[in-house]
């Protein structure tokens, strides 16, 4: 019976000292008994206090969805100013190039031989639709003193709003004048008007490369010569067509010269200028000499 009081006494010493043993256990229930414990709290204000803690996270959410929403905005507000700029700009490159006149750029004129004096210089600018003889006849309306020389520069307007000065060849054909090929080439023209009495009298230098080519061309031009000039009367009819060319001398050089008229100084004179190898053609006598003069001069 001892013993078995012994036994029972050492098992419960055993039991003491492995429950001493066993460390303490956390769960959540402890913590908040600890954490109430320790501020002084009731379950109630534990409950509160959670409440507030876990409210706050939609706040903190929201807030963030506000700033992503901002953000977002300011993107679009920028985007839509770039692209509103574009537009303006576009536009106003539209306006510029299809809307808005061109400046107009100062035009370089072309270089045209000046072979002899002139008082005065008109410049026609022919377009496609223009007809040269309507223009020649509509400038020798306009009234100058005698013995005034009035040179032509006659210019084609082209595509690229260029002005380009007008050859022997298309001077010719614009006339409509079966000109000798010889004379009817690419060379410079300088056609010009002399006026005497009211009235202009049409002519024109071309330089040639043969100067007794040249007058054997002419010469044998005197047979039709009359008609095929006669865009260059200006509208004047020819009083005779029975007359013949005439050999004459002025200042030493010598001309052929036709009367077209017994009362008027109107016919067609031609020379050939050695010195420079120029062929004159007028239609009238005192046109002829004084460009013979004006050549000398310029020598």
């Amino acid at each position: 019976m001892a013993n078995q009081n012994l036994y029972s006494a050492s098992q419960e010493n055993n039991q003491s000292a492995e429950i001493k043993k066993t460390p303490n256990i956390r769960t959540m229930g402890s913590d908040v008994s600890a954490y109430a414990k320790a501020k002084n709290l009731s379950r109630v204000s534990i409950a509160a206090e959670e409440l507030k803690r876990t409210s706050a996270i939609p706040e903190t959410i929201s807030e963030q969805n506000d700033s992503s929403r901002r953000a977002t905005k300011i993107i679009i507000a920028a985007l839509g100013a770039l692209a509103m700029i574009a537009v303006i700009a576009a536009t106003g490159v539209y306006f510029y190039y299809r809307i808005l006149p061109k400046p107009k750029f100062e035009e370089t004129k072309p270089a045209i031989t000046v072979y002899f004096s002139s008082e005065k210089l008109e410049t026609i600018t022919l377009a496609p639709e223009d007809i040269l003889a309507l223009k020649l006849i509509a400038s020798s309306q306009t009234p100058e003193p005698d013995n005034t020389i009035k040179r032509i520069a006659v210019l084609f307007a082209n595509n690229e709003e260029t002005q380009t000065p007008i050859s022997a060849k298309n001077f010719f054909r614009l006339l409509r004048i079966p000109a000798p090929a010889l004379i009817a080439g690419d060379e410079d023209i300088m056609p010009f008007f002399y006026y005497q009495g009211g009235v202009a009298r049409a002519g024109f230098l071309i330089p040639v490369r043969d100067e007794n080519l040249a007058l054997q061309t002419m010469i044998s031009w005197e047979a039709s010569i009359q008609k095929d000039l006669s865009p260059l009367f200006l509208q004047e009819l020819p009083e005779t067509a029975s007359a013949s060319f005439e050999d004459k001398i002025f200042k030493n050089i010598n001309y052929r010269f036709l009367k077209l008229s017994q009362t008027k100084d109107f016919g067609i004179g031609y020379f050939l200028f050695p010195a420079k190898h120029y062929l004159v053609i007028t239609t009238s006598e005192a046109s002829l000499q004084s460009v013979i003069a004006r050549l000398f001069e310029a020598k």
